[in-house]
Parts: C-alpha cells; structure tokens; sequence
C-alpha cells in the first residue's frame, strides 16, 4: 500500500511504499499531464512548490499495481 503526507501540501509531497516505485505521474484537475518521474526507489519526495494552489492527480506505479491519489496543493 502506498503511503503519502502532507495533503494538503505546501512544498514536498513524501510518497513510500513497501515495493519499488517505477513510475510516478502528476495530472492537473482536468487530466492534463504536467510532470513524469521514474524514481526507481521505494520512497520519493515530490516537490511541489511550484504548483499553483489547487487539486491534482497523482499516479503512482509500482512493481504490482497503480494507485491514484488526490492532492490538493495550498
């Protein structure tokens, strides 16, 4: 299971998980892609302060399977 903090988030976005994370793809709220990782590791730290203040989708896959998380950036 992936686990994340802070959400809402200001600057970094912290994303682990028991397995590897290959991918990692952030969406705006209307779907649009704005960025890709291929972190390979089992923790990331997302940086985020550039964003705009608003909602977004982050997709996160890893060795097994993908799951999607809500953020909302302050």
């Amino acid at each position: 299971s992936v686990k994340s903090y802070p959400n809402p988030v200001t600057d970094h976005f912290n994303i682990s998980t028991k397995e590897i994370i290959e991918e990692v793809t952030v969406f705006n709220i209307l779907g649009k892609q704005l960025m890709i990782f291929k972190p390979n590791l089992k923790e990331f730290n997302l940086n985020m302060e550039n964003y705009l203040r608003g909602n977004y989708f982050i997709n996160i896959k890893s060795e097994n399977k993908t799951e999607t998380l809500r953020v909302i950036k302050k």
